[in-house]
């Protein structure tokens, strides 16, 4: 039967452990059916089991870390990751998404500041067993100094196997002729990068306009 799961243990406190849960069964999220809540400024390991948190979804609030270290597969259908907050998908030998479970990552409305990201790093290969990864989340350029960078969403350090990443669900708002992005994927995954202009100077668009009205006068006299 699906239950919801909220964390309340310490700093880097266990997945496995039913009493870092604040829980209504007397376990821990590790069905196919639960939902576990990781809210904002939190640390959590998963370090055993065969699968990694086993749950349907799981959210993290703002300023989190999920830290996946143990040997198996992934068995999540829904990944929300809230701002600054982070997955960490590591092992040294390969690593893989259960068979048969296509896997959303929702990173919500973001900045170039204050974004989530999902990292996965493996020795051998990340094995994609067919599935899909998709992508969804909304960059907001409303307030944005001028400067330049790059945003990694889903980072993928190793070999891969099968890549398969829908990132059309990563849109764009409230950006204006100073602003150009590139939403792109690359080997090691999926990144966005953005250039902002910076505001001409009163001075130097003053000038632009004298020169066009001074430009505008000459044509009138011929």
């Amino acid at each position: 039967m699906a239950a919801n799961y909220t964390w309340v243990g310490p700093e880097n406190g266990q997945w496995n452990v039913s009493s870092n849960w604040d829980i209504n069964n007397g376990y821990y999220p590790q069905s196919d059916s639960d939902h576990a809540f990781i809210g904002d400024n939190k640390s959590v390991i998963w370090s055993g089991g065969n699968y990694y948190g086993a749950s349907n979804p799981i959210t993290l609030g703002q300023n989190s870390v999920l830290s996946l270290t143990a040997g198996g597969d992934i068995a999540v259908n829904t990944f929300t990751i809230g701002r600054n907050s982070v997955v960490n998908w590591t092992n040294e030998y390969a690593l893989g998404y259960s068979r048969n479970r296509n896997v959303t990552i929702n990173y919500g409305t973001f900045t170039v500041d204050s974004y989530g990201q999902f990292n996965a790093t493996t020795g051998q290969k990340l094995w994609y067993n067919g599935n899909k990864v998709t992508l969804n989340g909304v960059l907001d350029f409303a307030e944005v100094d001028p400067g330049e960078g790059t945003i990694r969403l889903y980072t993928l350090n190793g070999g891969v196997d099968g890549l398969n990443i829908d990132y059309s669900g990563l849109q764009v708002i409230n950006t204006n002729d100073r602003i150009t992005y590139e939403i792109k994927q690359e080997n090691n995954g999926v990144s966005i990068a953005y250039k902002v202009a910076p505001v001409p100077e009163p001075a130097t668009a003053t000038l632009s306009l004298m020169a066009l009205a001074g430009l505008a006068a000459r044509r009138r006299r011929r």
